[in-house]
């Protein structure tokens, strides 16, 4: 691109459909983060044990790595705005019942797994839709500092979020489940007015069956020596962060720390996440792919060990920032990547595949956490977590496909 045209491109700050897109995705996220505060909470609440929390947790994130696959087929199928509309409006009714059960003194453990089952699957197909948006709204050019934009916002969601939660959590049970059923509705509203309709032209070649569009995403990731290996690192990573996240809140817990003081030890991480944002565009500029990785990656394994010797929330907080400052310039880049190299007319089923790869072990992370910490504590729970980030770090170097990553241009 010549200087020219690169100066016709407008900031994305004064880019209203990217707005639009962020903000309403930061609401949705908003509500995410409040719920993966408070979700465990009430789970303990109503089981009592790390145990139980573990499993709201394996139904919430199973039922979306279920609908992972075919989430891509449907945002490359459907109009991707109003898969993104009608997901936060199921969210928000399903939130709204959590919340009704709770005034009336009903909650249940089957009701809270059921719900955390239906606000997963309406997760995964918001974000799969939302995903393939952006580059609907920003050039080529700007899609690594687009993407590192939405992993900012991700943080900012965890950095108000989480410790909203965990503060309206000491007014009253009911209170951020009520916040929580309002955000997913203002995102509906922001998502709304996106002119942009976020869909490619309809094309005159035939639309193949449901079983070769599920297939050819599949097919696409595991021919493309980088995608494979990534996404199989990533599968890994999302089994430890899911894992990672009750750990904290369950450990926290258990060692007497208020709701509150929880959630600002993923505010402080959120604050890390954003400062990762802020530096990614130099730090990208600065380091090759595959350094930003192993750096992430040993990052997160010294921390997480750390976090086993540790009581006090707010060096819990400061820990986990440390993760997501190394994490964002990382996991922007790779997202960069993958849109670059990926056809524009598969963008929804090849992301969906590769998001259904990463998250296959994700399920499997709350539980393996809620066991740990009943069976054998704290400090050998977070020990077993950062060995197995460790032992991904060291997959991570001998991969040629890692290696040799290229940033987009």
């Amino acid at each position: 691109m010549s200087a020219g045209e690169s100066a016709l491109i407008r900031p994305l700050w004064r880019n209203r459909d990217f707005l639009l897109l962020w903000w309403g995705q930061a609401a949705s996220a908003l509500g995410s983060t409040m719920a993966a505060l408070v979700y465990p909470l009430l789970a303990l609440l109503a089981g009592g044990s790390a145990t139980a929390a573990g499993l709201v947790g394996l139904a919430g994130v199973g039922a979306g790595a279920i609908v992972r696959l075919p989430s891509g087929v449907l945002a490359d199928r459907w109009p991707r705005k109003r898969i993104m509309i009608c997901s936060d409006a199921i969210r928000a009714l399903v939130v709204g019942s959590v919340a009704t059960a709770l005034i009336f003194d009903g909650l249940t453990l089957p009701h809270l797994v059921l719900a955390a089952v239906l606000t997963g699957v309406c997760d995964v197909l918001f974000d799969s839709a939302q995903a393939v948006a952006v580059r609907h709204v920003v050039p080529v050019e700007q899609l690594p500092r687009a993407v590192a934009q939405n992993e900012a916002r991700a943080h900012v969601a965890g950095l108000v979020g989480q410790p909203l939660g965990g503060l309206l959590y000491g007014f009253g049970v009911v209170v951020p489940v009520l916040v929580d059923a309002f955000s997913y509705l203002l995102s509906g509203v922001l998502n709304l007015l996106i002119r942009n309709p976020l869909s490619d032209p309809p094309t005159a070649a035939p639309r193949r069956a449901w079983r070769h569009d599920l297939a050819v995403g599949m097919r696409y990731v595991w021919s493309q020596p980088y995608l494979q290996a990534s996404m199989l690192a990533a599968a890994g990573f999302q089994l430890v962060f899911t894992g990672l996240t009750l750990a904290i809140i369950a450990s926290a817990k258990i060692q007497g720390s208020a709701a509150v003081h929880i959630g600002m030890a993923f505010a402080l991480g959120g604050i890390g996440g954003i400062g990762g944002a802020w530096a990614a565009g130099r730090v990208q500029a600065r380091f090759a792919p595959s350094t930003l990785v192993y750096g992430f990656g040993w990052t997160a394994a010294l921390c997480v060990a750390a976090m086993g010797w540790v009581a006090n929330p707010y060096v819990l907080g400061a820990l986990l920032a440390l993760v997501y400052f190394a994490a964002t310039p990382a996991n922007a880049m790779l997202m960069a990547l993958q849109i670059h190299v990926t056809p524009p007319e598969l963008h929804g089923r090849v992301l969906s595949a590769a998001m259904f790869i990463a998250s296959c072990a994700a399920p499997l992370g709350p539980p393996l956490a809620g066991v740990l910490l009943d069976r054998v504590g704290i400090t050998p729970a977070f020990l077993a977590l950062a060995v197995l980030t460790g032992a991904i770090t060291v997959a991570m170097h001998l991969s040629p496909a890692i290696r040799t990553m290229r940033r987009p241009s």
